[in-house]
């Protein structure tokens, strides 16, 4: 595996973040970049990327197509940045991506369909962040997804049904934090 690191000065609110540990070369080419960047389109992420470590920059909104060039990532951990709004599209051309890391911003709304093509996802991350609500059908369409995390958010109960087309959901952590 092949790991790039463009800038070793990370940003100050970004503790580590455990991740799993990929060790072996399944993934090919991580790229890690903490440059304190305020947007996606700025860090210029190669196309052969396969990972995108992002986690500690000052990303504050997701916007379409913005990872469209990258369709092979498998793996895309933009935690701990300040990240308040994700459009519908901004997941547009990622078909391979397996591990979505959000967890630790500030995402109080998503749009229902902003995961609908995310087919492949097995890891979504939406902990620690200032959430609601969950819609009905934020889920549609993630059949193969084995990992869920909400916990830490300002949610109170579950609609009914939101999880329904979860078929193959083994982890599912929601929990209320102080």
């Amino acid at each position: 595996m092949q790991i790039h690191v463009l800038d070793s000065k990370c940003a100050s609110h970004a503790p580590p973040a455990m991740r799993p540990v990929v060790d072996d070369n399944s993934y090919g080419n991580f790229i890690r970049y903490c440059q304190e960047a305020t947007d996606i389109q700025s860090l210029k992420i190669p196309k052969n990327a396969t990972g995108a470590l992002l986690h500690g920059n000052f990303i504050t909104r997701l916007t379409p197509n913005d990872f469209k060039h990258i369709q092979y990532i498998f793996i895309l951990d933009l935690a701990y940045n300040y990240i308040q709004k994700i459009e519908h599209g901004s997941f547009n051309g990622v078909r391979m991506l397996q591990h979505l890391y959000l967890g630790h911003n500030n995402i109080s709304v998503l749009d229902e369909r902003v995961f609908s093509k995310l087919y492949k996802l097995i890891v979504l991350d939406l902990s620690h962040n200032k959430m609601e609500d969950l819609p009905y059908n934020l889920f549609h369409g993630l059949k193969n997804l084995l990992g869920l995390y909400v916990c830490c958010n300002k949610l109170k109960i579950l609609q009914q049904g939101v999880l329904d087309h979860l078929y193959n959901l083994m982890w599912f952590v929601f929990h209320l934090c102080a």
